[in-house]
C-alpha cells in the first residue's frame, strides 16, 4: 500500500465519539508494547499505529514527520500529534516537513532553499 494511502487512511479512521480515554495514555500504551515487540520498531511505525489507536478512541491524531540537521547528513523523525499539540516526546528540534496540515506542508516548503533563493544570497 502507498504511504500517502496508509496515512489517509488511518487519519481518516473515526469512531462513534471520545471513548474517555486520554491521548497521552494510549500513546504510552502503545510505544509500550511496541518496547518487547521483537520485530523492528521505528518511530515511523510506532507513530502510525498510534494515530490509528488515537483516531479509533475519538482523538483528532495527525502523524507529523520531520528532519533535523545532523551533520554530515540529515536525521528524520515521525511523531503524533492531536489537534495540533504533540503527545509523548513530540518534535524536539525537528523542523516539521508533513502533517495532515496544509499549512504546515506549505510553512516547510517555504522554509527549503530553492534556486532563486539561493542564488539571490
Amino acid at each position: 500500500m502507498p504511504f500517502d494511502v496508509l496515512v489517509r487512511s488511518l487519519e481518516g479512521e473515526s469512531s462513534a465519539g471520545p471513548t474517555g480515554v486520554p491521548a497521552v495514555s494510549i500513546h504510552d500504551m502503545v510505544f509500550g508494547a511496541l518496547r518487547i515487540w521483537p520485530g523492528r520498531r521505528s518511530c515511523l511505525t510506532a507513530s502510525l499505529a498510534a494515530v490509528g489507536m488515537l483516531r479509533r478512541h475519538g482523538h483528532d491524531a495527525r502523524l507529523v514527520i520531520g528532519v533535523r540537521e545532523a551533520r554530515p547528513r540529515l536525521d528524520a523523525h515521525a511523531w503524533v500529534e492531536v489537534a495540533g499539540k504533540p503527545v509523548g516526546a513530540g518534535a524536539g528540534d525537528y523542523t516539521p516537513l508533513r502533517s495532515s496540515s496544509s499549512t504546515t506542508q506549505r510553512a516547510a516548503a517555504d522554509a527549503l532553499p530553492t534556486p532563486s533563493r539561493t542564488e539571490s544570497r
